[in-house]
């Protein structure tokens, strides 16, 4: 996949944007608009994506181990078969058509009210 490890991709807009299996270790999303985008089996180890909005965007087979998802925008966005260990997913946005792996939502996920 291409690689973009360590990249600075504050507040880009990547609406509908491929990037299967794109390396993007360390990679600073935050406040990216990822709507739509398909980041099947992509490295997103230690990528910020605080604020991100990945609303219906599928993350199968992703790896976001130890990511910051905090406040970002989950609704309709798939995970299954992600790995997320470690990741903080505080104060995401989440909606009953997230999907999340057989191992459930994150631990760092607040609960719904």
């Amino acid at each position: 996949g291409i690689g973009l490890d360590g990249a600075d991709l504050q507040e880009s807009s990547l609406v509908g944007t491929t990037l299967e299996g794109a390396h993007l270790v360390n990679a600073d999303l935050r406040g990216a608009d990822l709507t739509g985008a398909d980041l099947t089996d992509a490295d997103l180890q230690h990528a910020r994506l605080e604020g991100a909005n990945l609303s219906g965007a599928v993350l199968r087979g992703a790896r976001l181990t130890r990511a910051r998802l905090m406040g970002a925008e989950l609704c309709g966005a798939d995970f299954t078969n992600a790995i997320m260990s470690a990741a903080n997913f505080k104060d995401a946005t989440v909606c009953a058509d997230t999907v999340w792996p057989l191992s459930g939502p994150p631990s760092t996920l607040d609960a719904p009210p």
